[in-house]
């Protein structure tokens, strides 16, 4: 395996984003984007992207503004662009597409997205949805009754200062009620609700960092979008979507919210979508103390959908 990682000037016009590139040793079998989540950055994802490359798989990544390398000084942590960062980090997402198709334009491309990653990637599904081989949804739900409650709230916030403040209540609020319903959560952790790995809970809890009112709204507006009645109609109908989650993420409420999105896709039309639940999981799947099963049966998708796709093609031809 090789890596490498670059950067290019993100769609806010402000900043330069950071990008990585794993590449198999022998000819690799398609293309793997991942979009990870809040509080996170690409490098988090080595182990994911060490054994997708191992299994013939380039994978990229770049971290979202506000995060990881992405970021130029204090004023930017958790902060996406002065106006409609929610769009900026998913033509981010497109252009890092463009740039790796460039590189391998015959493979087949999979989008991965974690979380805020995963709301990300259902907006870039109607966008450039077409593009796409396939997509994995991880940790993401149909939306939360309280996001009305919650826009106001955040457009409230960006009165003062125009947003560009790091508001940290919000966070640690919000990770508290996910915590609280969270089984064997005897330190009180507000991680808890992440994985039942200790390890990364303790590195989320080292690294985490507090996101700004803007982007917050960002987020907020995002989450309303793709929670808008006609969404699902926007995806492309004969795109293959998994979508994967624990029982005990309470993001997805616990695989209810999960099944609501899968209802909603089949509703609007959607042939091909899977989902995939996995007993005693949390949030962080792909960090999951099970992940080595979680990585293996996403691979098996994705290889079942590519061959599917190389099969049509050789027909048509």
């Amino acid at each position: 395996m090789k890596t490498f990682r670059g950067f290019f000037d993100s769609s806010n016009g402000i900043n330069r984003t950071a990008y990585y590139i794993a590449l198999p040793d022998g000819r690799p079998k398609c293309i793997i984007q991942l979009a990870h989540g809040m509080c996170e950055n690409a490098l988090l994802y080595k182990g994911f992207m060490r054994f997708m490359a191992e299994h013939g798989c380039v994978v990229c990544a770049n971290d979202f503004l506000g995060h990881g390398n992405s970021v130029r000084n204090y004023e930017d942590v958790g902060f996406f662009a002065p106006r409609n960062g929610w769009r900026c980090i998913i033509r981010d997402m497109k252009f890092l597409t463009d740039r790796v198709r460039a590189k391998f334009p015959d493979l087949p491309v999979i989008l991965v997205g974690h979380s805020m990653g995963s709301f990300a990637a259902r907006e870039y599904l109607t966008w450039y949805g077409d593009i796409l081989a396939g997509c994995v949804l991880v940790g993401t739900s149909d939306g939360f009754e309280s996001r009305g409650f919650l826009k106001a709230l955040a457009q409230s916030l960006c009165l003062y200062e125009d947003g560009r403040y790091h508001a940290p209540f919000v966070m640690k609020a919000g990770c508290t009620i996910f915590s609280a319903g969270t089984a064997e959560n005897k330190d009180k952790s507000i991680w808890a609700w992440l994985t039942r790995d200790e390890y990364v809970r303790d590195l989320v809890a080292r690294h985490s960092f507090d996101y700004t009112a803007r982007a917050y709204c960002d987020i907020i507006t995002l989450l309303d979008v793709i929670s808008a009645p006609d969404w699902a109609y926007s995806v492309p109908m004969g795109l293959p979507i998994l979508l994967m989650s624990g029982n005990c993420d309470a993001v997805g409420e616990c695989g209810k919210g999960v099944a609501k999105l899968y209802r909603r896709l089949k509703r609007a039309g959607c042939k091909n979508i899977k989902v995939r639940l996995y007993g005693g999981a949390r949030h962080m799947l792909l960090h999951e103390t099970n992940r080595m099963r979680v990585y293996a049966d996403l691979y098996d998708w994705i290889k079942k959908i590519t061959e599917r796709t190389e099969e049509n093609e050789k027909t048509v031809s």
